[in-house]
This record gives C-alpha cells, structure tokens and sequence, in this order.
C-alpha cells in the first residue's frame, strides 16, 4: 500500500464523515505515520487532552509532542485528521460560502465546544453542522 493512501483514507474518511471525524489510526505504520504529522499533512488526537479522539474538539498538539506519543504510546488509541493546511489546499471554499461555520470544519478548524473556549452562537444543537 503506498503511503500517499494513508493521506487520501485520513482525508476523504474526515471530509465524508458526518461528524468530521477521525480515523482511527490502530495498524496503522507508525513511521508512515510520523512522516505526515511532520510535513503538515496530518495530526494525532490520542484522547488524552480532550477524552474524545473521534473529534477535534481543541488544536492538534505540536508536531513534536505527536511525533513523542505516537514512538511512546502508540496508536492503538489514536485517531488520525488531516491538517488545516492540507485541506486548504483541497476544500472548494466557493461551495460553502453560506455554510460559514461547515467551511470551517471542512478546512480542519477544531469543533469549538461550548463552555470549553468555544464560540456558543455558531453551534448547532448537538454540536454538529445540519
């Protein structure tokens, strides 16, 4: 498999996923893996700064504190998300110009939860753009 399809599986998976969600990242190469998160093509979610690693609730940590944790811990626990440059680069923002606050999410902005730094008048019930 080559490794440029783990960058479009974490990228389509994200961007279909009705929830923008991660994909989980268990056998998953870790090496393939590291080279990513340290080009700017992807980011690690290990569930331990927010308890949810299925959603990008906060900004990823640095690229060295992912590169640390995917050697120490692993990625058993782990989701995978495309980084906000990488999907600036392949978003249409044209397509969501009435969809201010999805265009955000569709370019990898984290999800912004109320009550935890996030801006309450742009969620939706439930979180979620409709």
């Amino acid at each position: 498999m080559a490794k440029e399809d783990l960058l479009n599986r974490v990228t389509e998976f994200y961007l279909k996923s009705r929830d923008f969600n991660g994909l989980p990242a268990s056998g998953e190469n870790p090496a393939i893996v590291r080279e990513f998160v340290d080009g700017a093509f992807l980011s690690v979610s290990f569930g331990d700064y927010h308890p949810n690693p299925h959603i990008k609730a906060f900004e990823p940590e640095s690229v060295k504190e992912q590169i640390e944790k995917v050697e120490k811990v692993g990625l058993a626990q782990a989701c995978l998300y495309p980084t906000e440059s990488h999907l600036k680069k392949i978003v249409k923002k044209n397509e969501y110009s009435d969809k201010p606050f999805t265009l955000k999410l569709k370019f990898g902005e984290p999800l912004r939860i109320p009550g935890q730094g996030g801006h309450d008048s742009e969620i939706i019930p439930g979180g979620i753009p409709k």
